[in-house]
């Protein structure tokens, strides 16, 4: 066995507190996208920025929809 550590193979232990990582995932990919995108490097971090908030925001959206329709279809249900 290596000791090396495997993130595919070996995740973090993060169950119950996995909504905590979104925003350094949000953060890490708008940085990504920026640094091809910008069109102007002095406003990189402020687009950076403002595309993870985006992010987040979208996402929190989007859970919070899917948890009220299935908690609609749920109570309409026979």
């Amino acid at each position: 066995m290596l000791l090396a550590y495997r993130p595919i193979l070996d995740p973090l232990p993060l169950h119950g507190i996995e909504w905590a990582v979104l925003p350094a995932i949000a953060f890490l990919l708008a940085m990504a996208y920026k640094a091809v995108r910008t069109e102007r490097p002095d406003r990189y971090w402020r687009e950076t920025l403002a595309l993870a908030a985006v992010i987040v925001a979208a996402m929190t959206l989007l859970s919070l929809g899917s948890w009220l329709l299935i908690e609609i279809a749920y109570r309409l249900a026979p």
